[in-house]
């Protein structure tokens, strides 16, 4: 995306999201749902309750990861991902119930923008922590062994700008893990 999300007011019309939960109502019953005007003056309702927060949350400001900010603010910013948020678990030594009850399933960064989520996940949370990635190898699966192996050059890659560049390469490193 070449704009920043939040650097644009957003726009969304409330006949439209009336529109797609009744259509979404209809689709998951396997169509040809009839509403009632009692039905269907609700959905209204529960759209007019709901329309003014929406419309708050998708003109929100784009929130970055800042660093030493610790674990929780760095979770309610919107650089999270699902490789960030599984190193911060590993990294952490978190209990399952900081996030939502289970642990996170293994992910890892698949791209540059993956990669700079992790990145900045380590900023935010452990600056120091880059050495102690180094002790997921072996228990975190090749893939995550395959990219400490090149961590180095994929973080030269990243804060050099090139993304493109850093993302060929995890690409490589992936195909060869």
């Amino acid at each position: 995306m070449s704009e920043e999300p939040g650097k644009r007011e957003l726009r969304l019309s409330q006949i439209k999201l009336v529109s797609a939960i009744c259509e979404a109502i209809d689709e998951e019953n396997g169509g040809g749902v009839e509403f009632f005007s009692r039905q269907f003056n609700e959905i209204i309702e529960l759209c007019n309750e709901m329309f003014p927060r929406i419309n708050n949350i998708i003109n929100s400001p784009f929130i970055s990861a800042t660093k030493d900010s610790g674990l929780a603010i760095w979770k309610a910013c919107d650089e999270v991902g699902l490789s960030s948020m599984w190193l911060a678990y590993w990294i952490c030594g978190c209990n399952s119930n900081w996030f939502g009850g289970s642990a996170p399933e293994i992910n890892y960064p698949r791209d540059a923008g993956d990669f700079g989520r992790c990145l900045k996940m380590l900023e935010a949370v452990k600056p120091d922590a880059v050495r102690s990635i180094y002790s997921m190898v072996g228990e975190a699966g090749d893939a995550w062994d395959a990219l400490l192996d090149g961590w180095i050059q994929l973080t030269e890659l990243y804060e050099s700008g090139d993304k493109a560049a850093c993302t060929a390469m995890i690409k490589e490193i992936l195909s060869n893990a």
